[in-house]
């Protein structure tokens, strides 16, 4: 909702007062919440923390630092904190949109979830003229709430509607996708590989986390980045955009043979480049983005010394909480089971390619393992990165590093067992994802009982 002026005062006369003398009126307001989002992605924290709250002291009956305020909270594990500030909202008939599904994801944090937050949530889902995107949120939101309560039904019937909603509102082509899986790997074969150059930089600061999304790669990131030698960097799209423009428009494997030596180390240079910028002591920098797993021929003849973990979970597992979960390009790949199934074969199966053809080191971390034993995978995942042991990696829950994926709840506790084998309540739908599948869970060792 929109704030009105107070003391009367003009939106007009809150510009013209001027960042040292904050204004009252709904711009003002805005312009404020814009600073400390700002100074958020930035990296400066703390900064855009004391943005908001002072902007909340000026500003008490406006939502907007409010539920800037607990996005920040939630993302650093403090949930009840989150939650405390975004109830007040919620009983509004016009609370934004955004404070419903802030509201929604701190809910379903919580230990136990408040059944509480159901009804709000319905309330507000049966707001007259709620537009589709809106509803598309909001339902979302319920999902996660009713599986995290255990209500699978009602989950799976949030989250069907979801999909349903995005097909109409935004269509979606996943063939696309499985297009440039097949041409990846008949572009990748041993003896292309041979022949293309490898940069010469001999740098090993890289390391590639890749995978599936929802396969632990933010924790993967965060327990390396726990060790005083190595930054995180997050999902950074550098390979991905290399990658397009090598394309050129056209298939993307017959450019491959227009890369000279001197093209390969001017992509090295400026990856590296961009990695030290932003960590300038580290000796080694993770880059998460799972969808590199396409692209590790490309790493492979950049980064000749870099270093790949391979971030592996159960499919049911995987996919499951893929479903569960927004991702920003990711409308056509999670908008049902057999097309996710599908997914995750490709993914899978040019990943066996992968392991026949590439030379550089890639370490398979399994989640489960890294559940079961989580000392003895964290110091194999260290080593491998060849790196001294430090204690730090154990307590990598307790680091204030700020996620902005949707895995941010888990890295900030210690590793638990929640979530292996998430799939059982819901097995009795999960025909269609099964049949996706085919028989890609047996060969990744996860055999499907019958």
């Amino acid at each position: 909702m929109d704030e009105n002026p107070v003391n009367g005062k003009s939106a007009g006369a809150a510009r013209a007062a001027g960042p040292g003398a904050p204004g009252k009126g709904p711009e003002a307001i805005r312009a404020e919440a814009r600073r400390a989002a700002r100074l958020l992605q930035q990296g400066r924290t703390d900064e855009a923390v004391n943005a908001y709250r002072r902007a909340m002291e000026r500003h008490p009956a406006s939502p907007l630092p409010r539920v800037g305020l607990a996005g920040i909270l939630k993302r650093r594990g403090d949930i009840r904190g989150a939650y405390d500030l975004l109830l007040p909202l919620i009983g509004s008939e016009n609370c934004r949109i955004a404070a419903v599904t802030e509201f929604a994801g701190v809910s379903n944090r919580l230990d136990p979830p408040p059944p509480e937050a159901i009804p709000l949530l319905r309330k507000h889902l049966a707001r007259p003229g709620l537009r589709a995107l809106g509803r598309i949120k909001i339902l979302r939101g319920l999902g996660r709430l009713c599986d995290a309560l255990g209500r699978c039904e009602e989950a799976l019937a949030c989250l069907n509607e979801v999909k349903a909603l995005q097909s109409r509102e935004f269509g979606s082509d996943s063939g696309q996708f499985f297009r440039m899986l097949d041409a990846t790997a008949r572009a990748y074969t041993p003896e292309r590989l041979a022949r293309l150059p490898r940069a010469s930089h001999g740098s090993e600061l890289p390391v590639f986390i890749v995978g599936m999304p929802r396969s632990a790669t933010t924790l993967t990131e965060q327990i390396l980045s726990s060790h005083p030698r190595v930054h995180g960097a997050g999902e950074l799209t550098h390979i991905i955009r290399y990658a397009r423009n090598l394309a050129e428009g056209q298939a993307y494997g017959p450019r491959l043979d227009a890369l000279t030596p001197e093209r390969v180390n001017a992509l090295a240079a400026d990856y590296l480049g961009r990695l030290r910028a932003l960590a300038p002591g580290a000796a080694r920098i993770t880059d998460k983005m799972p969808f590199n797993f396409v692209h590790l021929g490309l790493i492979e003849i950049l980064f000749p010394g870099a270093r790949v973990i391979h971030c592996i979970r159960h499919p049911l597992d995987t996919c499951l909480s893929c479903y569960f979960n927004e991702f920003p390009d990711g409308l056509s790949i999670t908008r049902d089971f057999a097309t996710l199934g599908r997914y995750y074969r490709g993914y899978w199966e040019l990943m066996e390619h992968w392991q026949k053809v590439l030379s550089i080191p890639v370490f398979p971390l399994r989640y489960e393992g890294l559940v079961a034993e989580p000392e003895r995978q964290i110091r194999e995942l260290v080593a491998f990165c060849g790196l001294e042991w430090d204690d730090a990696c154990l307590r990598f829950y307790e680091t204030g590093r700020l996620v902005h994926t949707s895995s941010y709840h888990q890295v900030h506790k210690p590793i638990y067992q929640g979530s292996v084998n998430r799939y059982r309540p819901y097995e009795r739908f999960l025909g269609p994802l099964k049949a996706g599948l085919g028989d890609v869970p047996e060969r990744a060792g996860y055999p499907l009982q019958q």
